[in-house]
């Protein structure tokens, strides 16, 4: 069998992505549309829950509490540089507390 020139290999290989690029845009226009939906009904549930008389600080409360266990289920672990030292931990105790802190003000 004859060997196939650059020409009909680059070819192949352009059309191939090119269907692959077509199948990831479709994937990512499906993922679009569905974060769309699902924010919308996010917010109409948390309108709803907070007209309901819901308070704005335990409201802020559970929704960091939920994306922070959704995170901790579907993000891959820490690969980074091991935390050493008890300064650094403590600087990372001061950051956390300094963050919730501000959120639980900004949501009263």
């Amino acid at each position: 069998p004859k060997a196939p020139s650059g020409t009909a290999i680059l070819a192949q290989s352009s059309s191939s992505s090119a269907s692959d690029r077509s199948r990831r845009s479709t994937l990512g226009g499906i993922v679009l549309v569905a974060s769309k939906v699902l924010r919308s009904l996010a917010l109409l549930s948390a309108y709803h829950a907070l007209h309901a008389g819901l308070s704005y600080p335990f409201f802020a409360s559970c929704t960091l509490a939920m994306a922070s266990v959704a995170l901790l289920a579907l993000q891959r672990p820490w690969v980074g540089i091991p935390i050493k030292g008890a300064q650094t931990w403590m600087k990372l105790a001061i950051q956390s507390f300094l963050l919730a802190l501000s959120f639980v003000c900004w949501a009263s």
